[in-house]
Formats: C-alpha cells, structure tokens, sequence
C-alpha cells in the first residue's frame, strides 16, 4: 500500500505524538497537502468555535475531530453591530436586512448541530462540552428572537450517553428555542456521570434532580457540583417587563412552584449522593441562589440594586454574570 493512501485513522496516530506545530506543518507539506490538513485538525485538542465558524466546520473535520478533541466549546451568541444607517436606505430598510441576518443564523446552526448530534457518540476523547445561547444584540422584542426550531435537542443530549463526559455546560441563553418535553429527563440520567454540570435553560422542571435512585448494578455516581439557573430577560411589547424560565412540562405551574419543586428535590439529591460537594439553584426573581451541601441547607444572598428600564441597555444579561460568578465552581 502507498504511503499517500494509508487510511486516515492511520495517518492521525502517527501524527499525534508530533513535539509542536512548526514541526508538524513542515512534516505535512514536505509529505502531501493532505497529511497537512489532518495534522491541523489534531494538533488543537480543545476547540473553541463561534457561531460561524461552527456553520464553516467541515464534514471531513467533524471526522477528524471526534479523535482527539477533549474539549469542545460552542459559543452561538449571536451579537450583531450597532444600527448603521447607511444613506442608500432608510431606517425601516436596516431594521429588515438586520432581522434577516438574525434569523438567517440559527438556521444554519440547526443543521449542524443535528449533524454533530449523529457523531458525538464517536467523540471517544471528549471530556468537556460548553453550549452557549447568548443574547441577540439589539433584538429585544421576543417576537424578533430568532429561533432554532429544528435543532432535536433531546437526540443531542442521548447522544453523550455513550461518551465519557466529565463536564457539561448548556447556556440556552435568550435564543428562541421551542419547548422540547423530555429534554431535562434526558439531562439527568446523564448527570451522575459528569464530574460538574452547569445548566442555564428557558424551560425546567424538577425532573432535572430525578437522578438519586441509582441502581446498584449501575457504576457509582461521580456528581460533584451542579448549578441550575432560570432565564431572566425583559421583552419591549407595548410596555418592557420581565419573563422568566417556565417549566417544561406544566404551562399552568407557576414560577415559585416550580423553584419548590427544584429545592425538594435538591434536599433529596444531597442526602442520597455522598460525592455531591455543592448544588445551587438559581433564580433571577429576587435575585437570590440557593445553595444546598452535603453538610448543611443554605441560602445565600447575592442581592443587587432593582433594575431600573433606563439600566436594561446597559446591562449583560448574559451567562455567567457577576453574581453567579461568586458561587460558581
């Protein structure tokens, strides 16, 4: 067999021990563009990718990536430039063709989010997962959010089953996506393999703590921290006011029902799990965190000034935030 055609699982073992990245490049051009392109694809382990990067990931690097990769961050916030006016339009023409981009996105993550969601069982390696949702710019109407309909949430979160996740963080942020049911249940029979989990969803239930009834012919759970936090974000109709986190299954529970549901559980969750170091509940209304250790219930206060509308502009409602920050691990 030729050298230039050994199979590329070949091909990356013996580029993966290559001492750093000078050496390695000129090694792949002095062999063949080929050998280059693979060697660039498994010389970056952890992954760090925007929105558009992620829609220019190719199909062959999605291959090459589920080698190697350990850590894998997809940041989709979308943030748009400020309003420019441009003299050729009107201001009503802007508004369109910024909408238009904004909705144009998501789309296109979708598509390869559903894409990565048929690999990520392949993802041998990977031991770190970060998801973020962030805010869209100057789109504060929610019936401007762009959403991501097509994105099949709850074939994603089955396909970490048979990963060795350690750590999991999904920040949906103020992104328009539509309620999955099922998708919190999915979460937490994954939940006691993970080392630490950070969960930021716009649609919860106290199914996300159904993980203490461990059969014992299933591994030890390894939990040790886990952080559940509400969505807070405001919506400018014919008045601005604030809409939060609702519960995945019950339209009709209301949002402190649902943080009791979320506070029994996690009392349940601490006596049952040995390993569990800290749990924290989250909610914006009132601005407060419930922490919950092995040791004791406790409420901690990270209270701030009431937000005034002129102070919404300037404000960043996106995860994590400096308040959160105190208590995250």
């Amino acid at each position: 067999m030729s050298i230039q055609i050994l199979p590329t699982e070949i091909l990356l073992l013996i580029f993966r021990f290559v001492g750093n990245k000078e050496l390695a490049q000129n090694c792949g051009v002095a062999v063949c563009q080929r050998w280059h392109s693979i060697i660039k694809s498994i010389l970056v382990k952890d992954i760090r990718v925007s929105g558009p990067q992620f829609i220019k990931i190719s199909d062959r690097d999605f291959q090459y990536m589920k080698i190697f990769t350990r850590a894998l961050e997809i940041n989709m916030t979308i943030k748009l430039p400020p309003y420019e006016i441009d003299k050729a339009y009107d201001e009503l023409a802007d508004d369109r063709r910024r909408l238009r981009r904004l909705k144009q996105h998501p789309k296109l993550v979708q598509k390869r989010l559903n894409h990565l969601s048929t690999l990520i069982p392949d993802y041998s390696s990977l031991r770190s997962l970060v998801l973020r949702f962030g805010r869209v710019g100057d789109a504060e109407d929610e019936r401007q959010f762009p959403t991501c309909g097509g994105w099949d949430q709850v074939s994603f979160i089955k396909g970490l089953w048979s990963t060795r996740l350690a750590h999991l963080t999904i920040e949906t942020g103020q992104i328009g996506y539509p309620r999955q049911k099922g998708v919190c249940r999915m979460i937490a029979q994954i939940i006691p393999s993970l080392i630490s989990v950070r969960l930021q969803l716009r649609w919860i239930c106290d199914e996300l703590l159904d993980f203490t009834h461990i059969d014992a012919t299933e591994p030890p759970p390894r939990i040790k921290n886990i952080i559940i936090s509400d969505i807070m974000h405001y919506i400018v109709d014919s008045d601005w006011y604030w809409e939060y986190s609702m519960h995945e299954w019950d339209m009709n529970c209301s949002y402190h029902t649902l943080f009791v549901q979320l506070e029994n559980k996690a009392e349940e969750a601490v006596r049952r799990l040995p390993t569990l170091e800290g749990l924290w509940i989250v909610k914006h209304e009132g601005r407060w965190a419930r922490s919950v250790t092995s040791r004791e219930f406790v409420t901690r206060i990270e209270r701030t000034y009431p937000i005034e509308p002129s102070d919404v502009d300037g404000y960043d409602w996106t995860m994590p935030t400096p308040w959160i920050e105190t208590i995250a691990f």
